[in-house]
């Protein structure tokens, strides 16, 4: 892997769990959900 892919990568993983917090705080989850939004 180049450093250039590892980048693009953990770029990817932040966005997509930036979108999942997001969307956990406008729909006020129940408990359950908010474990498996922190997981991912």
């Amino acid at each position: 892997m180049t450093t250039e892919l590892k980048i693009d990568v953990i770029l990817r993983k932040i966005t997509i769990f930036n979108f999942h917090m997001t969307l956990a705080i406008l729909n006020r989850p129940e408990p359950e959900d908010t474990g498996l939004v922190q997981e991912i």
